[in-house]
């Protein structure tokens, strides 16, 4: 079926990142790259590389929450911070934090090293 495109829903005012009145209620976060490190075992979550759904829960938030993980979009002054998790019980697959606001390309910063189960991959941020 692919993506259907509809008329924008807008939510409440980001005033970081868009004009008033015109900040996205959901946000088209879209994973790719993203492989298992050797902590990463037979049964666990396979990395999360497709695009989720984020709803704004207040201004410059959004939140995923499913059966397929969850996950979360923060805006602040001189920082933007993204995360997914397969599962609440499960460590993150991605997580990005970058020192300015309004970013909608990320790189994923967990790696091997840190003992994570996932690392590399990139995220690119999209509203309709």
């Amino acid at each position: 079926m692919g993506l259907i495109i509809t008329d924008p829903v807008f939510g409440d005012d980001c005033a970081l990142c868009f004009p008033a009145g015109k900040t996205p209620k959901y946000m088209m976060v879209s994973f790719a790259g993203i492989v298992t490190t050797k902590w990463w075992q037979s049964g666990f979550f396979p990395p999360p590389n497709r695009t989720f759904r984020y709803e704004q829960t207040v201004s410059c938030n959004w939140f995923y929450a499913a059966g397929d993980g969850y996950g979360y979009l923060n805006i602040t002054a001189n920082k933007t911070v993204l995360a997914f998790a397969p599962h609440p019980m499960v460590a993150f697959a991605f997580g990005s934090v970058v020192a300015v606001e309004c970013c909608w390309i990320h790189y994923n910063q967990l790696s091997e090293a840190a003992g994570d189960w996932y690392e590399g991959g990139q995220a690119q941020i999209a509203w309709v």
